[in-house]
């Protein structure tokens, strides 16, 4: 061999080390998800079918998909006591708001209790004022929040910080700012440990916000060791990519996929795709 063909030899050698090694099923292997429910107080929710379907089906898909967290948005009480109730494997962490009722919408995150133990939990107000419940900033259409889960694997003791977070839909310069309060309050609750940022973040492509994020940390749909399965859209109504998992930069990516789970009748399950992840931590 030619020392031009040693070369070629030893180059492709050291890139194919920095490749991450996947192992499906592995005990270091997390299995993600996030998925925007659909409050059944929106008008268009009747061509979806009932939410007693539509919650039978997401509670049947997390379980054959083997779902390990979850991170919902757009849950009312009702819904999610529902789902719950369907889905046995995953455990509701539920954070009440202030003043609530049934119709109030929640940011929820679900976790697997035989997986997983929970270490600790919390809740971000997007807003100037984070730790002030219901408290708005920015011009949002209503408070946001972002709920988050310290969680320890009982095998392997690894742990790794999940947050789901749901953005304004209106206001562009909500969305900046709340991707810059997310980054600093990851920054202070995880420090450099396993950190996974779920949820329906309404950035359109091109978004300032968008930038933001990326800049720190890792979008799934590109770090992706596989390529990414599914539409790239994720929002059905527009077609937009609305709902995103992003990771720090020392947790690998395995695989991504946008999914499209239905009820028995057909109908789909949301009017957003849910986001699915394996991740190595």
């Amino acid at each position: 061999m030619s020392w031009i063909g040693i070369l070629a030899f030893l180059m492709a050698q050291s890139m194919a080390s920095d490749v991450p090694v996947c192992q499906t099923g592995s005990l270091n292997s997390v299995r993600v998800a996030t998925l925007n429910l659909m409050t059944t107080e929106v008008s268009h929710s009747k061509f979806f079918g009932t939410w007693e379907s539509r919650s039978t089906a997401i509670a049947e898909w997390s379980f054959h998909q083997q779902i390990d967290v979850l991170a919902t948005q757009e849950g009312t009480e009702a819904m999610l006591e529902s789902l719950s109730a369907k889905n046995l494997k995953l455990q509701k962490i539920f954070r009440p708001r202030p003043a609530s009722d049934y119709k109030t919408e929640y940011t929820t995150l679900f976790y697997n209790p035989c997986k997983f133990q929970l270490l600790d939990q919390g809740e971000i107000w997007l807003s100037l004022t984070p730790d002030v419940p219901n408290s708005e900033s920015w011009g949002t259409s209503t408070a946001r929040r972002s709920v988050w889960a310290h969680l320890q694997d009982k095998r392997t003791g690894k742990d790794i910080f999940v947050f789901d977070a749901h953005f304004d839909h209106k206001s562009k310069i909500a969305r900046e700012e709340s991707a810059k309060l997310m980054l600093q309050s990851i920054d202070r609750i995880a420090g450099n440990r396993s950190v996974v940022l779920m949820g329906d973040l309404n950035v359109k492509s091109g978004e300032q916000t968008q930038a933001l994020l990326k800049a720190r940390m890792l979008d799934t749909r590109s770090s992706s060791v596989t390529p990414p399965k599914g539409s790239e859209s994720t929002f059905i109504i527009g077609g937009w990519r609305f709902d995103y998992i992003l990771t720090d930069v020392n947790t690998t990516a395995c695989a991504y996929e946008v999914q499209m789970p239905r009820t028995k009748l057909g109908f789909l399950v949301s009017d957003h795709q849910p986001v699915v992840v394996d991740l190595e931590i």
